[in-house]
């Protein structure tokens, strides 16, 4: 009786306290944040596509803490939907207990006990994400044959080893919900003639399939879909002459990555990317990152064949350092945008320069080393016809006095030179500076981007605003608000001025400078570019360094919130 009483007490004094005062629904709210995510804590779990597997006891904790939180926590069965073959036997009996009949999330490692995969879950599973599984796929491939009414999304990876057998005996029948499927490393595909019509999407990578091209084609027209394609590291060297067309009406967005000039193409024609008339939009990326050579890639033709409406806007943006494949992993484009990285120390040949292209109805990006790019950017943008359109270029973190970028900054000046119907250029830079150091203390800006006035071939008679923008993506991310003298980076606009006295930029009618906080702008240099070269100059300061946006359709619902890759725009 006794006990019983302070029991009653400690209840009494808990629910008074502020957080257990809040309504049900509030604190299952919060308590879905409290697991990790498993793709944090579970090796080589690393799914493409956005995944709902969290830390199975990632709640028990807070079960114990006091009652009110263990009633709210156990009776949402949806708390404790993840199961993973790396939790002892008895943590998995009370997690299908608490669960009842709920959806499950199911994680089996190579490495761990098969007991998950019993035909008991196959009813219940929503994610099934079978991890480096290797020489135990065997075993596995029976489960196919079974009923799996729930499931959503499935992954199936090997950790690189070579396997044979048959094919996924994936079918409308026995998947009859599935929407995202990821492959990789597997010598073996889905069977052939068994139409998938609940997928939209589709990510395959080094795949070790004989008449690997010709079966992945035909694998794409058995989802007709599709919204979501992307196909990394397919090199298998037989490539089909023709292209085998697949109709794919909702396909929104395809990545080709890392592969052949003859296997990008195929996919491109196959996939109906410069034909297919898709009324809500389709973006299309191309990434040559690795070894793996894109030769002889028909650059001048890429934007009057795949964006026929002719370019709106443009983006080339310089991203610092290698990416890793697509397994691994918002950029924004919807005016031509030039984005301009960090001034940093990196050789150009260990950097990629991305352009993106967006137009009425399509959006297309390439991505390759940036000497690549440096190189053959006028071809490029040699098509007179599809820029004609042009009116905003955003240019980032490309740094005019770094002599590796250089080539880049005059090839860039060249090509504005030449844009009749060009009104506005952004440039962008992004510092870089890591919080824990402090900045340069001081920033030059300078105009060595723009065309100059005496340039023969100056067309860009309706260029008349610049904006320049100024800060560190890391103080963003890091909510840095720090006023403090010593972590000031001075932003010198000296040689800015020079130039504007050159009257090289008398075209200009209006200047915009933005900056972070933490990067200082000396307001007399700016009254003085007003007074004396630029009608309007306005200074502002910003939260975030702005980026060129992109359609709706660039955006891809399913991805977290970081994209694959650095250049990638999903």
């Amino acid at each position: 009786m006794h006990l019983k009483s302070i029991s009653i007490l400690l209840r009494t004094w808990n629910s008074r306290r502020p957080l257990l005062r809040l309504p049900t629904e509030t604190l299952d709210y919060i308590m879905e944040y409290i697991p990790e995510p498993l793709s944090r804590t579970f090796p080589n779990f690393n799914p493409v596509w956005i995944s709902t597997a969290t830390e199975g006891l990632g709640l028990a904790p807070v079960t114990r803490t006091c009652h009110r939180l263990r009633e709210v926590a156990i009776n949402n069965r949806i708390h404790w939907r993840n199961l993973h073959s790396g939790l002892p036997l008895k943590a998995i009996s009370t997690l299908v207990e608490r669960n009842c009949d709920a959806p499950l999330n199911v994680v089996i490692d190579h490495d761990r006990r098969l007991n998950l995969t019993t035909t008991i879950l196959c009813p219940r599973a929503r994610e099934l994400h079978l991890v480096h599984m290797d020489d135990r796929m065997p075993h596995l491939l029976p489960l196919f044959h079974v009923g799996w009414p729930q499931l959503e999304f499935l992954s199936f990876t090997q950790s690189g080893s070579n396997w044979s057998g048959e094919d996924l005996p994936l079918s409308a029948e026995t998947t009859p919900r599935l929407r995202f499927l990821h492959l990789r490393h597997l010598s073996t595909l889905v069977n052939h003639g068994q139409d998938l019509p609940s997928l939209t999407h589709l990510s395959l990578s080094a795949l070790h399939i004989t008449q690997c091209h010709a079966k992945v084609a035909a694998f794409l027209a058995s989802c007709p879909n599709l919204v979501n394609v992307v196909l990394d590291n397919i090199t298998n060297p037989a490539v089909p002459r023709e292209p085998q067309k697949v109709a794919l009406p909702g396909l929104r967005r395809v990545t080709l990555q890392n592969m052949t000039t003859p296997a990008t193409l195929f996919y491109l024609g196959t996939l109906q990317c410069a034909t297919q008339r898709v009324e809500d939009g389709l973006a299309v990326q191309v990434i040559s990152s690795k070894s793996i050579p894109l030769r002889r890639f028909p650059v001048h033709t890429i934007f009057p064949q795949y964006i026929p409406g002719g370019v709106d806007r443009l983006t080339i943006a310089r991203h610092v350092g290698s990416i890793s494949s697509l397994d691994g992993a918002d950029s924004d484009a919807a005016s031509v945008a030039l984005e301009t990285a960090s001034e940093s120390n990196l050789p150009l040949h260990h950097e990629l320069l991305s352009i993106t292209a967006v137009g009425p109805h399509n959006t297309v990006r390439l991505v390759r080393k940036a000497t690549v790019i440096a190189q053959h950017l006028p071809r490029f943008l040699s098509n007179r016809a599809s820029l004609s359109n042009l009116r905003e270029v955003w240019i980032v973190d490309i740094a005019v006095s770094h002599p590796a970028q250089r080539r880049i900054a005059d090839a860039i000046g060249s090509v504005l030179a030449v844009l009749p119907a060009l009104e506005t250029v952004v440039v962008v830079f992004d510092h870089h500076t890591d919080h824990t150091r402090q900045p340069s203390a001081r920033q030059t800006m300078n105009m060595g981007l723009l065309p100059r006035r005496s340039d023969p071939t100056f067309e860009a008679t309706k260029l008349k605003t610049l904006r320049l923008v100024h800060g560190r993506s890391s103080c963003a991310t890091l909510g840095c608000r720090t006023r403090s003298t010593r972590s000031q980076a001075r932003l010198l606009l000296r040689k800015m001025l020079d130039q504007l006295a050159s009257h090289e930029y008398d075209y200009l009618d209006t200047l915009i400078v933005q900056t972070m906080s933490g990067v200082e702008v000396d307001q007399d240099e700016l009254e003085e570019a007003r007074m004396h070269y630029i009608p309007h100059v306005r200074y502002e300061e910003v939260d975030t360094l702005p980026a060129m946006p992109l359609p709706q359709y660039c955006y891809e619902p399913a991805r977290e919130r970081q994209p694959a890759s650095t250049p990638s725009l999903w």
